[in-house]
């Protein structure tokens, strides 16, 4: 499978999206960029999927018993999709009952900055990883593995940079971007940003779960994932207040991905090793982005 051409369009569809919503802010503010910038992505995706197929043609056709199988499998994909989208909501309806209107603006700016490394990981993962991990299941299940962390490693690499950029700079981002209103953004952008990481590990790697078809697991761990969210912030934050209920939302990776992981190990999938190396890269990336701020005199997040 080419997995270049994919990994373009998705990248190429996305940056197109964000520069004509910017420009059409800038021109013209007003809802309408936003709508604007949505509905580019998936026309630039279908023009450009044909002009890859080439001369290939699709046509409609009916097979039964591939309908059976979608059948059997697809209800767990439906199930999950379905937790997945109450997963990413839930902080928002708990955390309009505890924070006031104001402090949940700042939240949600800070919210729609941390997502965009996370956005970008879930369409990659659905349009090239998966389609990717699932080409190859003819494989025996130590090559198989051994072709998923090499395929997974590119990728972590490229988000850690992403995690440091936010967790390093978020707070730089928010005063450059915003006035002194959103000023707590500055400090609940880089907790968020490092919630990516335990995200990504996840992300990156269940895939690969629902290519051997085991989707089971992905539900599973988006069921963990709310139930942490719903109980952790309201004991949070009445324990440490706005920054604890920041701190669950951030960790609410962390049961979603230990899911995973038992999934990984039952399916001979395990890859804890290149998690590891994966999570000392970041720890080295970190380290020398604060060191950076520090020669400059930025000092770390807490003196702000």
């Amino acid at each position: 499978m080419e997995v270049r051409p994919l990994v373009s369009l998705d990248l190429v569809a996305q940056l197109a999206s964000g520069a004509v919503m910017i420009v059409w802010a800038w021109l013209r503010p007003g809802i309408w960029a936003l709508i604007a910038g949505s509905l580019l992505p998936p026309i630039i995706r279908a023009g450009w999927s044909h002009l890859m197929a080439g001369a290939r043609r699709d046509r409609i056709d009916w097979d039964g018993e591939a309908a059976r199988e979608l059948l059997v499998f697809g209800r767990w994909i439906w199930i999950s999709s379905l937790l997945t989208f109450l997963a990413s909501q839930i902080d928002r309806l708990i955390l309009g009952r505890v924070f006031t209107l104001s402090v949940l603006g700042v939240y949600s700016v800070a919210t729609v900055m941390a997502e965009v490394p996370r956005s970008l990981v879930m369409a990659i993962n659905s349009n090239v990883m998966y389609p990717a991990y699932a080409k190859s299941l003819h494989l025996p299940r130590t090559e198989l593995r051994a072709k998923i962390l090499g395929y997974r490693w590119r990728l972590l690499a490229l988000i850690a940079c992403g995690v440091v950029a936010l967790t390093a700079g978020g707070d730089l981002a928010v005063y450059v971007l915003y006035d002194k209103r959103y000023a707590a953004g500055s400090w609940m952008l880089p907790l968020l940003a490092i919630g990516i990481w335990p995200s990504a590990l996840s992300l990156t790697i269940v895939s690969a779960l629902n290519a051997v078809g085991k989707p089971s697991y992905s539900a599973c761990a988006n069921l963990l994932k709310t139930l942490f969210t719903a109980v952790g912030i309201p004991v949070a934050f009445h324990l440490a207040g706005t920054v604890g209920a920041v701190i669950v939302v951030a960790l609410n990776d962390v049961p979603c991905y230990g899911c995973v992981l038992y999934g990984l190990w039952r399916e001979k999938l395990n890859c804890v090793a290149q998690d590891v190396k994966a999570t000392v890269l970041l720890a080295a990336l970190l380290g020398l982005a604060y060191g950076i701020r520090l020669i400059f005199g930025l000092g770390f997040l807490i003196h702000r």
